[in-house]
């Protein structure tokens, strides 16, 4: 680690740190955060047909991430793991299940007891839809809360890259996680070069 001065004397190069993210990882994450708005969104018993009312909703989630994000591995969710490196997909599924249950009302516990998990799975597959047909979370910024997710929990790295470099543009071209197109003519889609 150099400072700043030595930096700005131009005697040592600054080190950046990669950041780059498993395309494939940072769409799943995405995925799991509008299915977990969706479920907070059913616990609270919102209409897909009347989605203004998820306002309060995206912003109670945004306030606990916020929460997730600044205490990282301290947080409550984690407690259990302390002391262990936890695999982020494990700490997402624990992580994003707390969130939907700070959504639960006492009314929304008691409908939990009394009705079927094929009617609680059908109410969130109608508002995951109708979240992701109005565009009710804006894709780059769920990409940028996946993003920092995965930044923050994936601590064995697997699944973004830590390498601090000088130069970030020349180590980015030959990355393993960098985004690169499908050889195959014709097709569109991305994913990373490893």
């Amino acid at each position: 680690v150099i400072s700043m001065a030595e930096a700005a004397a131009g005697s040592v190069e600054p080190v950046t740190v990669c950041g780059l993210v498993d395309v494939a990882e940072l769409k799943r994450v995405q995925k799991q955060l509008v299915q977990t708005l969706a479920q907070c969104a059913a616990q609270r018993k919102i209409n897909p047909a009347r989605l203004d009312d998820i306002g309060p909703v995206k912003m109670e989630l945004d306030r606990y991430l916020g929460s997730v994000l600044q205490e990282g591995i301290a947080h409550k969710s984690l407690k259990s793991k302390r002391g262990k490196t936890v695999p982020f997909s494990e700490a997402m599924d624990l992580i994003l299940p707390d969130a939907v249950k700070s959504q639960r009302s006492f009314m929304g516990r008691m409908r939990t007891l009394f009705s079927s998990s094929e009617a609680q799975q059908r109410e969130t597959q109608q508002l995951l839809l109708a979240i992701e047909a109005a565009g009710t979370w804006v894709k780059e910024d769920r990409e940028n809360v996946a993003r920092d997710l995965v930044l923050r929990f994936d601590l064995t790295k697997s699944i973004h890259c830590a390498s601090r470099v000088p130069d970030l543009e020349a180590h980015q071209s030959v990355c393993q996680f960098r985004t690169v197109n499908c050889p195959n003519k014709g097709c569109t889609k991305f994913f990373s070069a490893r």
